[in-house]
């Protein structure tokens, strides 16, 4: 009787301190919902007064943003109208379209989503323009100006000085006075971490993209956090489907699932890219700056005297044929257009050994982002032969792993 009233008592004191656990946590919840509350009401009231400002603005006489589009061609303003799926009437005034066009692109949450095609140094030239006012800029950031013009963002005028439209200036400031900088990074290194898993890995599950994320170190962010960033990342710039946790291409997404895509894979884990790696891919669209890469480029620019930017398209295609395991055909009518047959043997054969060096250190899809030459120091390679690969057309084509044990 005893032990049970002490139990009792025991489990009444600890249900009590776990009641004032409870409750302490619930009070740091409303202080924080205070807080938020406080922000929000914060930061529209800074809105509002960034908007009224930039309404002083509101005419073109006055150097504003409709100034600046008026100057633009149909083309650039209608192709800018039906990106962003804003209505024009054919009867309306070209005022009136340029004026809704600028509406659109002085929305605070549209310019920071435009702003995201450029890097951090293309910023930094529009806030030291902003800073300089209506200036000859220094010769490094011309190029820079350039694409912000091209983009409606900067003006240009004859005597070769730039300068930001007066109603873009207020709602920038606005944007970064709420933490845009900050924002802006860790979306840019997101895209990259994006562009590279379509093709590393062509589907993978979004814990994959987060481990890519991790890579910079200055910008990790806890995996809920992440999943708040990924879901505010624009769609129109996403070249992946997000679907129950797991991540698409969009040119595999419109015919097959994610689980089918899966089903085809050999390797059981995924290889976790560098840092440099992903910039690599983000940057060139195949690794560049792999050795075996860089031995056909010189092969292409140097003996198939092919130009540089040829150069880079032919190891692109090849890298995105091997990636989805259908190398030969492509291989076969490149060499076909680069007269390579017509050439001399040695010619030939020294294309195909750059080849084979290449296909075995190529990252793969159907692999999980591993190469074959990993595959086979893993003792984890699968059998040499014909292998069904799903591929970009939508179909199942035949693949042979070329060479794959002897590379």
């Amino acid at each position: 009787m005893e032990n049970a009233a002490r139990k009792s008592e025991d489990e009444t004191k600890q249900l009590a301190v776990r009641i004032k656990k409870l409750e302490t946590r619930v009070e740091r919840l409303e202080a924080e919902c205070e807080r938020f509350r406080r922000r929000a009401g914060l930061a529209e009231e800074e809105l509002g007064k960034t908007l009224a400002e930039a309404g002083r603005y509101s005419t073109p006489e006055m150097n504003n943003l409709e100034a600046l589009l008026l100057s633009f061609s149909d083309e650039w303003l209608a192709d800018y109208a039906e990106e962003y799926h804003l209505f024009q009437d054919e009867k309306e005034s070209r005022a009136k379209g340029v004026h809704q066009i600028a509406a659109h692109m002085l929305v605070p949450d549209n310019m920071r989503n435009a702003l995201l095609q450029f890097d951090e140094e293309t910023l930094d030239a529009f806030e030291r323009l902003i800073a300089g006012g209506c200036v000859k800029p220094a010769a490094a950031d011309v190029e820079k100006l350039d694409d912000l013009w091209d983009e409606g963002f900067v003006n240009y005028y004859e005597d070769e000085t730039y300068e930001v439209p007066p109603d873009v200036r207020v709602i920038y400031g606005y944007i970064c006075k709420v933490g845009y900088r900050d924002y802006h990074r860790h979306m840019r290194w997101l895209e990259r971490c994006l562009e590279a898993l379509e093709w590393i890995y062509a589907a993978a599950p979004v814990k994959i993209l987060h481990r890519m994320y991790r890579k910079d170190t200055e910008l990790s962010l806890p995996y809920q956090d992440f999943l708040q960033l990924l879901d505010q990342f624009p769609e129109d710039r996403n070249p992946c489907r997000y679907v129950e946790g797991n991540l698409i291409s969009k040119e595999y997404a419109s015919f097959c699932s994610f689980q089918y895509f899966d089903d085809k894979m050999f390797a059981t884990d995924y290889y976790i890219p560098t840092k440099e790696e992903i910039l690599d891919y983000a940057k060139n669209g195949y690794p560049a700056r792999q050795k075996e890469y860089q031995e056909l480029w010189n092969f292409a620019n140097t003996v198939m005297k092919m130009t540089p930017d040829n150069s880079s398209r032919m190891c692109m295609t090849i890298m995105q044929d091997i990636f989805q395991a259908g190398v030969l055909e492509s291989i076969r009518n490149l060499t076909i257009e680069a007269h390579i047959h017509a050439a001399s043997m040695d010619i030939a054969k020294h294309f195909s050994d750059l080849v084979k060096k290449v296909n075995a250190n190529t990252r793969m899809a159907f692999l999980r982002g591993h190469t074959l030459r990993e595959m086979r120091d893993m003792s984890l390679l699968p059998a040499v032969g014909v292998t069904p690969i799903i591929t970009r057309q939508g179909k199942d084509i035949q693949v042979v792993l070329m060479n794959a044990r002897t590379c």
